[in-house]
């Protein structure tokens, strides 16, 4: 085999990939990635000519031998798709691969070729040369003992140089001062969403949707108005809000200094607000960017509202798999926007796009929840909180030109939404408590109310989606406390707890549901981007995968008679309620006009679901077998949540319900609601609930701490 010369591409690198051509390996930002024969040779075709059309003929030589007898065309069409796939790629508006109709195809995207040097130790240019002489004998030469003798002067002049500028620096230059993170506020409650005013000295804060100004250096508050996060302007004399219900929002701007408020603009969210959401200043003032949509549009872009005209227009359009766009912040100069672009349940990234006009960009590739982003004030980098690669949220800075993530040295667990302050000495961000428990009461079969409710699983941390087996004798409920949500198991009781999986970094652990004979659990679990079903057994080992799309799939309930595992699925585009055979196979989609989690009736005839994810949704039910769906529950707000907040029983369904803030029963008989329980506090009920088999018992989920402080980190360094 010939060898190839030290000047040959070893590397080619474009943007954050990597093409390794003698291993035939595609990595992006250092990370694997799979990429079949075919499409990969067209990826090395096209790199050995950036910038010049490869002809479709000239693939077909490629890749199938004369005598191959194939679809060419369907062929080429496929590979250049799935190497589009592999890059994150558009045909219609193209970062790497272009289509040249009819002809072929071209790399325009800069491509460095990069060889291995055995004398540099590294990469280095591709063009380099490896022990290059003058072409004329004797001319440089230099003897080996004059070049030993060389070589300790110039080790001597180095050393000599560097204890001196080290020693002159230490005088000019005393040691940078110690960051310190300390709390900037402590109210009962959450304070969240802090900005810092254009000049440094003040922060603006959200608590009890009230939003707040506080002088750095002082412990008294001054309530502005009521809204969500604020907006400082440039010159600091207004702060502009997304305030808005259920069924209107709108963007009003706010003296900073009090005063007459005035209502901007109406956005089109209808019935979709989410009761939150970040609006923006440009560094000029004359514009702000936001969340919202076209009249009879469903998805979200971004917009840009001008402050002289008030007239808005569209910045960012939808992608055809958005969920949603939120979070846009300007650069400091004034030409890029941040934003931040969700494809579905929990899968989120930072995108990037020039004012001027042209295509997005991605930045970060995790898939993970973002909770708040802003830029440093040199622009170089945008800081943003991410459970990237762990089970809690912390802070992480990404480079604006690329590449991966690094953890901030400060920010603990559970740090949100981030703030730099105009000179970048100072950062805010909110640190959330976070603590859910289990709680018991009697059931619908105890003869009457018994007592006040147990709290009977509990920890510091999050204890949720409890189960009891089908004997009544155990409990399966997912918990934080190890670090990720995992999947637990303990008496019914609330003794002997032991747990089940070991999912780690993942969003993993979810929605546990046991099989009518007692030996396996459903559960969902998150890996890298998508959420998927697998079941592990009641006893521990390893978690078999039964979901293998590039889809969510989550809140996983078995059939009656074990042979089926019902989840919800958005493959098709929106959520639906789908069923597998429970040992694997082939998956049947089994409502047509929306539904998330599912649960059949005892007798096995009746399927009970959700519409959506909405957090207050709607119960219906359809027969098994097939037929028309109607509501199940008249007039009853289900308090969602990615979750099952309903079990059904033979005679009837308990569920909270979210408008009454209780814990109801529905009698199949004399389809009456009676209330079991009200709720304790401000929290919610967390979500699932479970009835014993015997009926004496009901496990709900009760939000015990839900709180937030902003912490103030003096003396910043990024």
């Amino acid at each position: 085999m010939v060898q190839p010369t030290p000047s040959s591409p070893r590397i080619i690198r474009f943007g954050i990939f990597e093409l390794d051509p003698r291993a035939g390996e595609l990595r992006k930002l250092g990370m694997k990635v799979k990429l079949q024969e075919q499409p990969f040779e067209v990826l090395v075709m096209l790199l050995e000519r950036p910038g010049e059309v490869v002809t479709r003929e000239e693939i077909q030589q490629k890749l199938w031998p004369a005598d191959t007898f194939v679809d060419f065309e369907h062929g080429i069409n496929a590979a250049v798709k799935r190497l589009r796939e592999a890059l994150d790629d558009s045909a219609d508006n193209p970062r790497f691969v272009e289509t040249l109709a009819r002809r072929g195809y071209r790399f325009i995207y800069p491509v460095a070729a990069m060889s291995s040097s055995p004398v540099g130790g590294g990469d280095v240019a591709a063009t380099a040369t490896v022990g290059a002489g003058s072409g004329r004998s004797g001319e440089g030469k230099i003897f080996p003992y004059k070049s030993v003798l060389l070589g300790l002067v110039v080790i001597v002049l180095v050393t000599a140089g560097a204890v001196w500028y080290r020693s002159s620096r230490s005088v000019s230059n005393p040691p940078l001062p110690v960051m310190k993170t300390i709390p900037f506020t402590s109210f009962p409650g959450r304070e969240v969403d802090a900005g810092f005013s254009p000049d440094g000295k003040q922060v603006a804060f959200v608590h009890l949707q009230e939003i707040y100004l506080q002088i750095i250096g002082t412990d008294s508050p001054v309530r502005l108005t009521r809204g969500g996060s604020p907006a400082w302007s440039p010159d600091g004399r207004h702060i502009a809000v997304i305030r808005g219900t259920q069924d209107k929002a709108e963007i009003y701007l706010i003296p900073a200094l009090g005063g007459p408020e005035r209502k901007l603009h109406t956005l089109n969210w209808g019935k979709d607000f989410w009761g939150w959401s970040f609006v923006s200043w440009s560094p000029d003032g004359k514009y702000l960017a936001f969340p919202d949509r076209e009249l009879g549009e469903k998805q979200f872009s971004i917009f840009l509202l001008s402050i002289a005209t008030l007239k808005p227009h569209r910045l960012v359009s939808p992608s055809a798999l958005d969920f949603y766009v939120d979070q846009p912040r300007f650069s400091p100069e004034g030409k890029t926007l941040a934003f931040v672009r969700s494809g579905g349940f929990a899968v989120q990234d930072i995108y990037l796009v020039s004012l001027a006009g042209g295509e997005p960009w991605r930045l970060t590739f995790d898939g993970r929840w973002i909770w708040g982003l802003n830029w440093t004030p040199d622009g170089k980098y945008i800081l943003y909180s991410s459970d990237r690669n762990r089970g809690t949220d912390c802070l992480w800075k990404v480079p604006v030109s690329g590449g991966e993530p690094e953890r901030l040295p400060v920010g603990e667990d559970n740090a949100y939404g981030p703030a730099i302050s105009p000179d970048g000495r100072r950062l805010a961000y909110s640190q959330k408590y976070w603590e859910t428990n289990i709680y018991r009461i009697a059931g619908p079969c105890s003869g009457g109310l018994a007592g006040t409710p147990l709290k009977l699983i509990s920890s510091s941390r999050a204890q949720t989606a409890p189960q009891y087996s089908p004997d009544g004798r155990k409990i399966a409920f997912v918990s934080n406390r190890t670090g990720s949500y995992e999947v637990w198991v303990c008496d019914s009781d609330g003794s002997n707890t032991m747990q089940l999986t070991s999912m780690g970094g993942t969003l993993g652990g979810g929605n546990p549901h046991w099989s009518p004979d007692g030996r396996e659990i459903a559960f969902d679990a998150r890996g890298e981007r998508n959420s998927d079903i697998y079941v592990i057994s009641s006893d521990g080992g390893p978690p078999r995968r039964l979901t293998t799309d590039p889809s969510h799939e989550m809140v996983p309930t078995w059939s009656h008679d074990g042979r089926w595992i019902y989840f919800a699925s958005n493959r098709t585009g929106s959520w639906q309620v789908w069923k597998m055979p429970a040992k694997g196979g082939r998956a049947v989609q089994v409502t047509q006009h929306g539904g998330f989690a599912a649960l059949e009736s005892v007798d096995g005839n009746s399927l009970y679901y959700s519409k959506s994810l909405d957090v207050l949704g709607s119960l219906w039910k359809v027969p098994v077998g097939g037929g028309e769906e109607e509501p199940a529950i008249p007039a009853a707000k289900l308090y969602t949540d990615l979750m099952v907040p309903w079990a059904v029983l033979e005679d009837g369904i308990c569920f909270n319900n979210e408008e009454t803030r209780a814990l109801e029963f529905f009698d199949f008989a004399t389809r009456r609601i009676t209330r079991k329980a009200s709720r304790e506090g401000s929290g919610p009920w967390g979500g699932t609930i479970s009835v014993s088999p015997d009926g004496r018992w009901i496990l709900y989920c009760q939000v015990d701490r839900n709180e937030e402080d902003i912490m103030l980190v003096e003396n910043f360094r990024w």
